[in-house]
């Protein structure tokens, strides 16, 4: 007899399956800022540089091989010889080498960083959907109808994020304030590599806490609320350098799924919002 899901009682194995998986691919994306958070927690004010790199960079690896070993148990095939590892090989390398001093220009180290490890990190969702029957997330086609119906879930999820920001903003005034601009470093950061980490932050953070969370749970059965919990945990780990201010973060978490779910699964209008806002944001500390 099957079990079924359902929004009170979700079947133990759908979610079994859904959380170890898709916690998975956070931890491998924000290694590093798990780290961070994990330290402040026991107390300390924060890693070093060369620890979160250090961070980072074991987080690339483990997303790096952990689909590269998927794959070999899903399709029998031996890891050497396939063109997916061999890709996957290639950019962890390509990653990994920008960690040594002599990587070439800063600016330049910088954005190839934050393009080649999101590429990683896509791969691993990739196997990771492939494992659950799951369809990867994807741009739709630039038809007319694709185009015009952007930019009404755009403003509505543009409206969320400074909802959650006036609500971060609210709490803050009763806690301890954590200067965000310093906190990320914004000041010291060359105009080149704030465009691109402006971009690069809110695509991965859609793409991880919003697309392939929804397309695995909806592959999985998992219910919607299951979703938006598990999204708004891992906003708020993500954020949690803000202190008690981080819990605008479940303003988003709940606006970006259920925009996503609505909008036929598009992703794009998400990324577009969340990269004005931050480009509003951190252009405004500098």
């Amino acid at each position: 007899m099957t079990s079924t899901t359902t929004l009170g009682h979700p079947a133990h194995h759908a979610v079994q399956q859904w959380l170890p998986a898709w916690a998975l691919l956070a931890a491998c994306a924000y290694s590093a800022q798990a780290l961070d958070l994990a330290h402040r927690v026991t107390g300390g004010r924060g890693i070093s540089a060369h620890t979160f790199t250090a961070a980072e960079c074991a987080g690339v690896v483990t997303a790096g091989l952990a689909p590269i070993l998927l794959r070999t148990t899903r399709t029998d095939a031996r890891p050497g010889r396939t063109a997916f590892a061999a890709t996957t090989a290639m950019l962890v390398l390509a990653r990994l080498s920008l960690a040594l001093p002599a990587a070439g220009p800063a600016e330049t180290v910088d954005v190839l960083r934050l393009l080649l490890g999101p590429a990683v990190i896509v791969l691993l969702a990739a196997e990771l959907l492939a494992r659950a029957g799951a369809p990867m997330p994807r741009p739709a086609r630039p038809t007319w109808s694709a185009v015009s119906s952007t930019p009404g879930p755009t403003v509505l999820y543009t409206v969320a994020l400074f909802l959650a920001f006036a609500v971060s903003q609210f709490i803050a005034q009763f806690t301890a304030a954590t200067d965000q601009g310093a906190a990320l470093e914004v000041t010291r950061t060359a105009a080149l590599t704030l465009a691109v980490q402006t971009a690069s932050n809110a695509a991965l953070e859609e793409f991880v806490f919003t697309g392939v969370l929804c397309t695995l749970g909806t592959a999985l059965r998992v219910p919607v609320p299951w979703m938006i919990a598990a999204a708004a945990v891992g906003r708020l780990l993500l954020h949690a350098y803000l202190g008690p201010a981080a819990l605008g973060a479940a303003v988003v978490a709940a606006a970006s799924i259920g925009i996503y779910l609505l909008n036929r699964s598009r992703l794009l209008p998400l990324v577009l919002a969340h990269t004005a806002f931050n480009a509003l944001m951190f252009y405004g500390m500098r």
